[in-house]
């Protein structure tokens, strides 16, 4: 199985017990110990989200610098993407 089905498995699993939690906190009130418990699986899931989306920063980053290395009409486009957002259009002064 791929890395990244793993992962997908391991966000769906965390979620459903933080969800299974909540659920059987309506029924009754929370121990330290539960408390705990939750707060390590939230911190889990956080990080599960934060390395898939640095996973996705970087293959995006790779993929930029491939077609950036080339003169190609892509890379073009997104430049005058870029330079045409940076573009300052007018100055107003005092009114």
């Amino acid at each position: 199985m791929g890395k990244r089905k793993c992962s997908q498995r391991k966000k769906i699993e965390l979620r459903e017990k933080l969800e299974n939690m909540s659920k059987e906190k309506e029924n009754k009130q929370d121990s330290e110990q539960e408390y705990v418990h939750e707060k390590e699986v939230f911190l889990d899931l956080y990080k599960q989200n934060r390395q898939e989306e640095e996973e996705s920063r970087q293959k995006s980053r790779c993929l930029w610098l491939k077609a950036g290395d080339k003169n190609t009409v892509f890379f073009h486009n997104n430049l005058k993407i870029r330079r045409a957002g940076n573009q300052i259009d007018k100055i107003q002064v005092e009114g």
